[in-house]
């Protein structure tokens, strides 16, 4: 998103706001937001998680660290999330 005014409006624990930011659609299509790169990345982590099963409750109180290792053990990719 090339507009300086857009300022990263995710807040993920722990996560801090890095790389460019982009205008993401969420919510089924219902908004877009400008979330930045490092958000997002995290966000797709989490969200393959989720969607391997794991407990989402338990994910999110794992650091940001722990969730990477995990995603790197289970050998999960974020490409097609």
């Amino acid at each position: 998103m090339s507009d300086e005014n857009f300022k990263c409006v995710w807040n993920m624990k722990d996560v801090s706001c890095a790389g460019n930011i982009e205008e993401v659609t969420i919510f089924n299509g219902q908004v877009s937001v400008p979330i930045c790169e490092e958000h997002l990345k995290h966000h797709k982590i989490v969200l393959a998680l989720y969607y391997a099963g794991k407990d989402i409750k338990k994910v999110l109180r794992l650091s940001p660290n722990e969730r990477i290792k995990m995603v790197q053990d289970m050998g999960l990719s974020l490409d097609k999330i």
